[in-house]
């Protein structure tokens, strides 16, 4: 029997897996310990190359992507034709950020295209997740440990060496449903176990509220899943005694790092926390007070009737919210920061190419589905979620990638059900 050749897109697909961590936290070395700031990172060179390769295969795979791609351009343009001719624009920046949104919605068509229509193993995919997630973890773990790292918000909280706080936080949530499904339903528990403790530690030394609530919902559901599979299942999976001996090691490890994390979330993350329970209004505090980014953006996007279809461009919109709060530049609501800075148009793009999708997924996870499809619809509304309420995801060169991968791969399961 031949072997399976492995295409140019699909290895595009592991490299992206692979290395987008490790292009963050180059980014991350060169800023925070060698105090070194490009006006061009090197991350945005790689991923330059990348957008341009990924160019190349998204033109060449379907005859009607360029349409796309003309579309957004053309919009892109005469929005900074407009803007520039009035002072407000600079090329440069303006460029440098949208080709985040260029590289993630050319990504999302693509993967959808591709792996919905060519056979490329899923769990090859939850593998490569896992494993990215958990090298992540480890970073965040070992900087951490040695107090070389970075804090997540000032003194508290640790985000490793990495660039983007909620862009981690995104691709750790994301990917404990398949570090939880392996745990659970597949073999190699000693290794699954490991990987497992790695991303739940490290989404609560990160100390996101979105990351740490997922986690302990992400477990509780399933051990109720767990709970439902047959009893004679339930025991070839746990009462062996290999398996025995590998979860009383587990557990031990877990009622340790509890213990660790109980003080550590104690003094710092929890303090944070009901700080702000006590300032901010219900609303405020689920979205860390986006709701009045939002609202001061959008009186500015309002005065002007282009706005609505064009958007007010990156560099005048990120320097009105930066006049009401400081440091800020975006909502942090990737649909939201979408509509403001580039109007109806690019959003109902993504809205049409995502939604269906997302509706389909709430249906597939009320079904009696196989653990591994629930385990990509979770990830992938998660994903979606996170998107909406935290950002950082369609925005994000990091993030972007996971949640592209998972969307392609929850549409190809859809598919199939």
């Amino acid at each position: 029997m031949k072997e399976k050749l492995i295409t140019v897109q699909e290895k595009l697909i592991y490299f992206l897996l692979f290395f987008s961590p490790i292009i963050d936290l180059i980014n991350g070395i060169c800023f925070y310990k060698l105090n070194i700031k490009f006006k061009v990172s090197p991350g945005q060179v790689i991923r330059a190359v990348l957008l341009l390769i990924l160019l190349y295969l998204y033109l060449i795979y379907k005859k009607r992507n360029k349409f796309i791609l003309i579309f957004v351009i053309s919009m892109f343009l005469i929005q900074e034709s407009i803007f520039f001719a009035n002072g407000n624009a600079n090329l440069v920046k303006d460029t440098l950020f949208i080709s985040k949104i260029w590289f993630n919605l050319i990504l999302i068509i693509f993967l959808k295209q591709y792996i919905s229509e060519n056979k490329i193993s899923l769990n090859k995919i939850c593998e490569c997740i896992i494993n990215a997630a958990t090298f992540i973890g480890s970073v965040i773990l070992i900087t951490k440990l040695f107090k070389i790292g970075v804090g997540s918000y000032g003194s508290i909280g640790c985000k490793g060496l990495f660039m983007g706080l909620n862009d981690i936080t995104a691709i750790l949530t994301m990917a404990m449903p398949f570090s939880l499904y392996k745990l659970i339903f597949c073999n190699n528990k000693l290794k699954n176990a490991i990987n497992f403790i790695i991303i739940f530690t490290s989404l609560f030394v990160v100390g996101t509220k979105t990351g740490m609530i997922a986690a302990i919902l992400f477990l509780v559901y399933y051990i109720c899943l767990t709970i439902r599979v047959k009893r004679s299942k339930i025991k070839s999976i746990f009462f062996k005694r290999k398996n025995l001996i590998i979860s009383f090691i587990v557990l031990i490890l877990i009622c340790v790092i509890s213990i660790y994390l109980f003080k550590f979330y104690n003094e710092t993350v929890l303090k944070r926390q009901l700080y702000f329970i006590k300032r901010l209004d219900l609303l405020s505090y689920i979205l860390s007070a986006r709701n009045k980014v939002a609202e001061v953006a959008f009186g500015f996007w309002n005065t002007k009737w282009y706005h609505y279809i064009i958007g007010v461009g990156f560099t005048q919109g990120s320097k009105y919210i930066n006049t009401y709060f400081t440091g800020h530049g975006m909502i942090e609501m990737d649909l939201i920061d979408i509509l403001y800075f580039y109007g109806i148009a690019i959003l109902l793009l993504f809205t049409v190419i995502i939604a269906p999708t997302f509706i389909k997924v709430i249906k597939g996870l009320l079904k009696n589905t196989k653990v591994i499809n629930k385990s990509f619809y979770i990830s992938f509304f998660t994903g979606t979620i996170i998107s909406f309420l935290g950002g950082h995801v369609l925005l994000s060169p990091l993030a972007g990638i996971y949640f592209s991968i998972i969307f392609a791969s929850s549409y190809k399961l859809l598919l199939k059900e």
